[in-house]
Order: C-alpha cells, then structure tokens, then sequence
C-alpha cells in the first residue's frame, strides 16, 4: 500500500532556493527507486516578514494543513535538497540528512534537524514544535526531546544532500552550533 508523505517546508525570503528545491524535490520523490512506494504532496509555508524566523510554528501549520490527508510527513529545509535519500515511511522519526552537511557526518548523526521524516501521529502525539523558538536554533532539539518522552527514539538513515549556499546564523565560524 503506498503511504502519502506530505513534505512541509518552512520558507521566508529565499526566492532562489525556493526555485531550486521545487525543480529537484518533486522530480527526485517522482522519480527516485526507494520513493516507489511513496505518494508525495509538497506543502510551501510561507512567514510573512516583520518577525525573526520561526520554523517550529511554521512546521507546525504545515502539518496541520495536511492532517488527515497524509500519513507521514518531511520536515524539509528549502536550502538542502537530495542526491541519494530514502524518504520512505518511517518507523521510528528519522532525520534522513547525514551526508553533505558543512559540519559532518559525525556531528550530523548528534542532530534532529534539516530533513526529518515523522509520522503524522508521532508528531501530534509530541505536539509538534515548540512555537516559543524564534530565528535560529533549538527547536529541533526541542521536538527531538518531545519525542523521547512520548517513547519515539529518533534515528537516522544515510542520506546524501546538497546545501545550497547561505548565511549559516545557527553556528559559531568554526562550525559549531
């Protein structure tokens, strides 16, 4: 049976990358091997400007929006975009960028972030994202840790990506977070 993944993808003020993610992710979801069994819709959440970013309720509305309509679905920067990724149904949460990253696979492997698979009942049952986070930062440790207490052991799987090029304001000049 083919399980609906709705792809949720924060966005504010990257026109550029918002055209380079819709002309490779909806042909590498279409078109990709491990992505057979997969029926995707492509969720664009927009914030307007005025405020400091907020991915966490931006996620949120997105996944709210698909409710019922999905059966999983991909939290998805706009600025990290597949070369070699499973983006099947996941058992367990799974963040499916490992490779690619500035920082590394090692470090990658610590995180909770970028491109995450979930269930969408994993993912109410954690209530989502905190919507306290603004700009920069924590909210994915924040859901990450929602979803320990609730008895989910978020995972990875290898997936290869490609960062598109951006002021990283989430990491000190070394690299760090």
């Amino acid at each position: 049976m083919r399980k609906r993944l709705g792809v949720v993808v924060p966005y504010r003020d990257r026109e550029q990358h918002l055209a380079e993610f819709l002309a490779t992710v909806p042909s590498f979801l279409s078109e990709s091997p491990r992505c057979e069994h997969v029926t995707a819709r492509i969720l664009i959440v927009e914030q307007v400007p005025g405020k400091p970013f907020n991915r966490g309720a931006l996620c949120n509305v997105g996944a709210r929006i698909l409710g019922d309509s999905v059966d999983y679905i991909c939290l998805h920067d706009v600025d990290t975009l597949p070369i070699d990724a499973d983006y099947s149904w996941p058992e367990q949460p799974s963040m499916i960028v490992v490779h690619g990253l500035k920082f590394g696979a090692e470090l990658a492997r610590k995180l909770f972030g970028t491109v995450v698979l979930i269930q969408q009942a994993q993912f109410i049952a954690a209530n989502g994202f905190s919507n306290e986070y603004w700009d920069w930062g924590f909210e994915d440790v924040d859901l990450r840790e929602r979803l320990l207490r609730c008895g989910f052991r978020p995972g990875h799987r290898e997936g290869t990506f490609r960062s598109l090029p951006h002021p990283d304001l989430g990491s000190n000049p070394d690299g760090t977070p």
